[in-house]
């Protein structure tokens, strides 16, 4: 029954660190400011927010044309 309890605990693991691993490597989102509109973004930005494996990692403001042109393995941007 340990093992068991074991193998769910490390796929539990393994699972979060797949969604949690592309927001570090998708331009640092995280370490960036967060926003839902273009309302919370200031100079003309929109708020562009990624997913990756269906899962939304981050979100930051951007220039749109940067938004637009977004592009990484696994991940899209959505630009509000």
């Amino acid at each position: 029954m340990r093992s068991t309890a074991l193998i769910t605990t490390v796929l539990s693991l393994l699972t979060a660190t797949s969604f949690a691993l592309p927001a570090e490597q998708v331009e640092g989102l995280t370490a960036r400011a967060k926003c839902s509109t273009k309302a919370d973004c200031s100079g003309g930005k929109v708020c562009m927010v990624v997913g990756c494996h269906g899962q939304i990692v981050g979100s930051t403001c951007e220039t749109a044309s940067y938004c637009n042109s977004f592009r990484a393995p696994t991940c899209g941007a959505t630009c509000k």
